[in-house]
């Protein structure tokens, strides 16, 4: 079976940016969830939300995941909600080493609040401010991101190039 790498953890935490710059290091080829969710359905996460609603994307990322974990080893971007469901969190863990980036809620919102493409593309989960969105969520996923990682970054104060170093070093010399 692949041994595929995949980053976790809430939006804003770096996970592509990190799987991009990580795939140039390592060789790797890299693939986002939530891009490819949106290539399959044809529609944004935001319609998806709103036509169908979450229960609906979340059937879509569990399928487009599992499709992607039988696939050739990668670097694989999960959407920051993929670990809601204990099959993916199983998937995970028998397929891959997962990294979860983690930061602070101040932090996260700061970069949220810079990232267009964020507010555009992801539908508020709660209906509340931002800082107590990412609070509320990230204290909610917090146990499940611990069961599935196998190590823990916090990104707050390091350089994209910071993050991908550290992985390089934590890789299983058997990821192939």
């Amino acid at each position: 079976m692949s041994r595929h790498i995949y980053l976790t953890g809430y939006r804003g935490t770096g996970k592509t940016t990190v799987a991009q710059r990580l795939s140039a290091s390592i060789e790797m080829p890299w693939i986002d969830l939530d891009a490819e969710i949106v290539s399959v359905v044809g529609k944004t996460i935001s319609d998806i939300f709103s036509e169908s609603g979450e229960a609906a994307f979340r059937d879509w990322e569990s399928d487009v995941l599992q499709r992607l974990a039988d696939g050739p080893a990668r670097i694989i971007s999960l959407g920051g909600g993929a670990i809601l469901r204990p099959t993916n969190r199983a998937t995970v863990r028998q397929t891959g080493f997962c990294v979860w980036l983690d930061a602070d809620a101040e932090q996260l919102e700061k970069r949220l609040m810079t990232d267009a493409a964020s507010a555009s593309q992801r539908p508020s989960l709660t209906g509340l401010s931002m800082l107590d969105e990412i609070r509320q969520v990230m204290n909610h996923r917090r146990p499940m991101y611990q069961e599935v990682a196998d190590v823990r970054i916090d990104t707050g104060q390091l350089s994209v190039e910071q993050v991908a170093k550290r992985i390089e070093g934590l890789l299983p010399l058997d990821r192939n």
